[in-house]
């Protein structure tokens, strides 16, 4: 009886732990890239162009298309100079939002935010509560939630 709820207690200090190292890689991020991070942001949407899953690259640029503008979320691009987001997004006001942090040096990349597919950060005060790899089986589902939580409590 004892055993598993040593296992659990392990279990749940390692993933605080993990937590607290992508909250401050993603401070360390705004800080190398020469960001505010808003205290208020929900939630940071990490999209890879050129390295990563093209379909869920895709996905997660056509998501940004569509909620770049909202003020609970931040989106990260690396190796944003890559001619495939000036195809993909192709809207000069996505180029001048201030939510899509446009990383061309990968510093996401060499901070470890993101590998290969999209990633979601929730945020509380700043604060990393959650990390969710998005991939081929879940991306639909997880970017519906997203969208969920950065537009509750907007009027």
């Amino acid at each position: 009886m004892l055993l598993p709820i040593m296992f659990l207690l392990l279990f749940s200090c390692k993933k605080d732990e993990d937590l607290k190292l992508y909250t401050q890689r993603i401070r360390e991020f705004y800080d190398a890239t020469e960001s505010n991070l808003n205290p208020n942001v929900k939630g940071i949407l990490v999209v890879q162009l050129n390295g990563g899953c093209s379909g869920c690259t895709g996905t997660g640029l056509s998501f940004i298309k569509e909620n770049y503008n909202s003020p609970n979320a931040n989106f990260i691009v690396s190796n944003w100079g890559s001619k495939m987001i000036k195809l993909k997004l192709g809207n000069e006001k996505l180029f001048m939002s201030s939510q899509i942090l446009k990383d061309g040096q990968q510093i996401a990349v060499k901070l470890g935010l993101i590998n290969t597919f999209p990633v979601i950060y929730y945020l509380k005060n700043g604060i990393v509560v959650e990390k969710i790899i998005l991939d081929a089986e879940n991306i639909y589902e997880e970017l519906a939630e997203f969208k969920l939580r950065i537009t509750r409590d907007i009027k």
